[in-house]
């Protein structure tokens, strides 16, 4: 009634962290170096981190800007709003994680190019161009869960060198 969840202490009354556990930090170090490579520009980035119904995510949300790459991406992608692209790891608790990239289009023309040219480039991928647009974007998803590259780092950036972002060495 008051909008306050009840009890939000009982969700994590039991919950540690097991520090033996490296992943997580490999996977913050990972998209830390895609955040450099990329050159996105300062303040227009943001960490996104969650558990949903037995699913769990961490990336990050990459917003527009009048600079350099995030202008050659707002120029495909042409979001509605700020938030244009979200990349990063996600999966259902307990199973093998998966990358992702998922890219808000403001059209479902902008978003059918985009498959189109990543269908044709990229090996491996599973793209997601059907789902109904909400909240009028229209939601392209491009998931692999094994690759071919040297590192997760190199594959997330040939996803946005394919969408014609410059990235740096």
């Amino acid at each position: 009634m008051l909008g306050i969840d009840a009890f939000p202490a009982a969700e994590v009354k039991n919950m540690k962290v097991d520090t033996r556990q490296r992943e997580f930090a490999k996977a913050s170090s990972i998209l830390r170096e895609v955040e450099r490579r990329l050159a996105w520009p300062r303040g227009r980035s943001k960490r996104d981190f969650g558990f949903e119904k037995g699913d769990w995510y961490l990336g990050v949300g990459l917003f527009t800007s009048d600079t350099e790459p995030a202008k050659s991406l707002k120029s495909r992608v042409r979001p509605l709003w700020t938030y244009m692209a979200w990349f990063g790891y996600h999966g259902e608790e307990g199973g093998p994680p998966s990358l992702g990239v998922e890219l808000f289009c403001g059209s479902g023309e902008s978003r059918n190019k985009i498959a189109t040219q990543l269908r044709a480039k990229l090996r491996g991928c599973s793209i997601d161009a059907t789902a109904p647009p909400e909240y009028n974007e229209f939601h392209l998803i491009v998931d692999v869960r094994r690759h071919r590259m040297n590192n997760d780092c190199e594959w997330f950036c040939s996803v946005f060198r394919t969408l014609g972002v410059q990235t740096i060495a």
